[in-house]
């Protein structure tokens, strides 16, 4: 199993409003009361994912083997959420889950139904915010659901249960600091 970015320092941030300065080798796991971590709760929803703050183009890779099971428009207009730039999201389905790479662009050659080995390009990263609100604005946005899911969620909605075949991917990616 690979990290889905290629970073040399991983660490936590367990900050409510810590950022790096640079995202050039180094990738943060956020942890609540973070931001970027999972179930964080936002103004209009709960976090579905994991937020991995990087730089824009950065490449995003597959971090077990598995199949594409679809290449989703994510974010901005195309997706009916205009606040923010068009993004896409590729939903790959591994051995134990299922794992959403989203806010990024897909490389040229992915389709659906392609397999795809551990440490494929899926794609790159590219700029979702089109506002600085005194973060960064480029991250690799990760969701993780039970094996069968065959779609990524729109919105956890605020004062509701999490959704039954949501997980938090904090644990998997938390792995990459015991290596």
């Amino acid at each position: 199993m690979i990290f889905p970015l290629k970073k040399q320092i991983i660490s936590i941030n367990n900050t409510e409003n810590g950022f790096l300065n640079s995202y050039d080798n180094h990738a943060e796991i956020p942890l609540l009361p973070h931001p970027g971590a999972f179930a964080k709760v936002r103004k209009n929803h709960c976090h579905e994912g994991v937020d991995l703050y990087c730089n824009d183009g950065d490449e995003v890779y597959s971090m077990l083997e598995g199949k594409v099971l679809a290449i989703i428009k994510f974010t901005g207009e195309h997706a009916g959420s205009e606040w923010w730039n068009n993004t896409w999201s590729v939903l790959v389905e591994h051995k134990d889950f299922v794992i959403n790479y989203g806010e990024i662009i897909p490389s040229n050659n992915l389709y659906e139904g392609m397999l795809v080995t551990e440490g494929f390009c899926l794609g790159k990263v590219t700029t979702v915010l089109k506002k600085d609100k005194g973060r960064p604005r480029n991250m690799l946005h990760l969701e993780m659901y039970e094996l069968g899911t065959k779609q990524h969620l729109n919105s956890w909605d605020l004062n509701m249960q999490k959704p039954q075949n949501l997980l938090d991917p904090t644990s998997l990616l938390l792995k990459y600091l015991t290596n």
